[in-house]
């Protein structure tokens, strides 16, 4: 997806929402993520609060698990965060030496 079409179509998701639509959408995109994020965390003056559920599905011992939140900050398992954070330390060794 060209980034700098991500928050046009995450706004056109939102207001279809809105709308009352029940939209699914699944990514592994950072800024996606991010951007639904955001959308709960700091809502439009005059606008209704979200009702946004972010869902992890991550595998255990015995089998797929699932977790919901309504913010991505409560997630225990986010694969998206967890490889960025990854990313960045890799990063900072290579700049840095640390």
């Amino acid at each position: 997806m060209n980034p700098k079409m991500i928050k046009p179509i995450v706004d056109a998701i939102i207001e279809l929402a809105k709308l009352g639509v029940q939209v699914f959408v699944t990514t592994h995109d950072y800024f996606v993520q991010q951007c639904f994020d955001m959308a709960v965390a700091y809502p439009a003056k005059d606008s209704a609060p979200l009702d946004i559920n972010f869902i992890a599905l991550y595998k255990e011992a015995n089998g797929i698990e699932i977790e919901s939140a309504k913010r991505l900050i409560e997630l225990g398992h986010n694969s998206v965060m967890e490889e960025f954070d990854a990313l960045y330390d890799r990063e900072q060794v290579l700049i840095n030496g640390y």
